[in-house]
């Protein structure tokens, strides 16, 4: 019942989110596009979970070895999330044709015009260089979360399945983390663009299977 609900609303969103720019300019309100995105998120990962759920509801439930792991795959998933909103940020303000240099912004680490004092709060949503940072911070702090996790599961009592799980999502990240300096530093080429948001795609359904898996018992491989 939810997911017929949720497609409506992201069509209302979509035509909402299109309403604000593209009639008149070629682009729209970074808070539509978010909210947009987000939502689009959200019935992913409900779809992917339900398809869990069914593919192997036989199987029965089970933990990796520590609750604090289950909780750090918990803790990376809203990291994931929280990553992609921060990019749609960085895609709705067109941030990522500035400051095209890795690891550092125009030779700073903090770079210049990071603070708009008359923005206030709305600097981090609405000042292009404090998007791409923000966004370049979490992107890093995710990576060496997961990547972290990913370790911790390979030598964990935990099934194999979501030992293969955890690779696989270690995998993805890096592959993500290479994609998206490698779009920076050629100043978004479309093509590039578009395959780092897939990437994202692939690494936040890595990371649900992660979680989901984290249920299972040791013995089911």
């Amino acid at each position: 019942l939810s997911l017929p609900i949720l497609a409506l609303a992201q069509g209302a969103l979509g035509w909402y989110m299109v309403s604000s720019g593209l009639e008149t300019r070629i682009n729209v309100s970074p808070y539509r596009l978010t909210a947009h995105l987000g939502m689009a998120l959200l019935i992913y990962g409900i779809c992917l979970w339900t398809v869990l759920d069914l593919g192997r509801r036989d199987t029965g439930g089970g933990w990796p070895t520590s609750a604090g792991v289950r909780r750090g795959f918990r803790v990376a998933l809203l990291c994931v999330v929280i990553t992609m909103l921060s990019g749609a940020f960085v895609a709705g303000l067109d941030a990522g044709t500035m400051y095209n240099t890795f690891p550092l912004m125009g030779g700073k680490v903090v770079p210049t015009g990071y603070q708009i004092a008359d923005l206030g709060w709305r600097n981090a949503f609405e000042n292009p260089i404090a998007a791409q940072f923000n966004h370049r911070l979490l992107a890093i702090g995710t990576a060496a979360l997961i990547l972290m996790l990913t370790v911790i599961a390979r030598r964990a009592d935990v099934s194999l399945a979501l030992r293969r799980s955890a690779t696989v999502a270690g995998l993805a990240v890096l592959l993500q983390v290479a994609l998206g300096i490698t779009t920076l530093l050629l100043v978004v080429p479309v093509v590039l663009g578009v395959l780092h948001q897939a990437t994202g795609l692939l690494v936040l359904g890595t990371m649900i299977v992660v979680v989901h898996r984290s249920r299972r018992l040791p013995t089911d491989g």
